[in-house]
């Protein structure tokens, strides 16, 4: 039997339970990250730091699988959106990162040059001072002073880069589409 335009059309290409499996968590996390999903409860900051690590990873698998939603990833510009939205988020955790580095080696450097340059029993407890607050300080920045400022941060992507999470969205609406289709 010839195939007919007719014919290809009513022919669906039946796409496995992992693959749909794959396709709902890059909605789950393209959604997250464009605000279109609210943040889970538990560990929200996880959950967007997964998203921007993995979806690139989990839209290349299924691209192996459907080539199309790797095509409609590249020419429609959200790869390019989402690549741009991850490394500015990148920028700024190693800008902040530097920032205590930075931080730290001052510190450091003027508790050292305290112990070389004052001859007082004092520059002991400075230098310990410096030591604990350098040591309470890596343990701690992360958790409370980090963190929170990129969650922050993180909450006004969908206000900050409206044009960009529209792209998003419109390329969540077509997986929909496709999930549905399926």
């Amino acid at each position: 039997m010839k195939m007919t335009p007719r014919n290809r059309k009513q022919k669906r290409k039946k796409i496995s339970t992992g693959t749909i499996q794959n396709l709902n968590t890059i909605i789950t996390e393209l959604s997250i990250i464009s605000g279109r999903k609210s943040w889970p409860k538990d560990e929200p900051t996880k959950a967007i730091n997964d998203a921007f690590k993995n979806t690139d990873s989990h839209l290349a698998a299924l691209g192996l699988v459907l080539p199309e939603v790797d095509i409609n990833w590249r020419e429609s510009g959200t790869r390019d959106v989402f690549l741009k939205l991850k490394k500015r988020r990148q920028i700024l955790i190693r800008t902040i990162i530097a920032v205590f580095i930075v931080f730290s080696l001052g510190l450091l450097a003027g508790a050292i040059a305290t112990v070389f340059l004052w001859e007082h029993w004092a520059q002991w407890v400075i230098l310990l001072a410096a030591a604990a607050v350098l040591f309470i300080g890596s343990t701690l920045v992360s958790r409370y002073v980090m963190g929170p400022f990129i969650a922050k941060r993180d909450e006004v992507i969908p206000t900050k880069y409206q044009k960009e999470c529209k792209i998003i969205d419109k390329f969540i609406d077509d997986l929909v589409q496709l999930r549905r289709k399926s």
